[in-house]
């Protein structure tokens, strides 16, 4: 696992599973969920660029358009949960931007963002399956708010990737 670099490629592995979040590749458009699956064979995309943004944040998008990113959509208040989507940048009303905070353990970050409602984490159960959304919640210092960097690894001969 790595810190992150600017317009750099990444995985973005959950701490508790070691499943990746990924977006299925029929979901790639505005609006797409954001879910943890084990790596397989191409059928979700897995990797994000990460861009630096000012004030130490980060905005994560898909590689081949940058002007997709992962995000929330419409006002965020404290009476839904928000699952994390694939949101236009451009668009009004998405929030795309995401603090990175270090936590304890070897390149273990927690990611998320302050609103109005408070601090809102990137989140899963600790009990989560693969196809499990990723939505944000308030600070419960849960393991399933963790998360690494994984670089990704280049596909092999038969078409599968490594393992990372």
């Amino acid at each position: 696992m790595v810190q992150i670099k600017d317009s750099r490629n990444y995985r973005i592995v959950n701490a508790i599973n070691h499943r990746v979040l990924s977006v299925s590749h029929d979901d790639k458009s505005h609006g797409g969920w954001l879910a943890i699956h084990d790596y397989d064979k191409n059928s979700y995309e897995t990797v994000f660029k990460a861009n630096s943004c000012p004030g130490g944040k980060w905005k994560f998008a898909l590689v081949d358009d940058p002007n997709m990113c992962i995000g929330v959509d419409g006002d965020i208040s404290g009476d839904e949960l928000k699952m994390l989507q694939i949101v236009n940048d451009g668009q009004k009303n998405v929030h795309t931007e995401w603090s990175v905070d270090h936590e304890d353990g070897p390149c273990k970050f927690a990611l998320h963002m302050i609103t109005e409602c408070g601090d809102l984490f990137w989140t899963i159960p600790d009990s989560a399956r693969a196809g499990a959304v990723v939505g944000l919640v308030d600070r419960k210092d849960y393991p399933g708010q963790r998360w690494s960097f994984a670089s990704p690894r280049p596909v092999d001969k038969q078409g599968e990737g490594g393992r990372f």
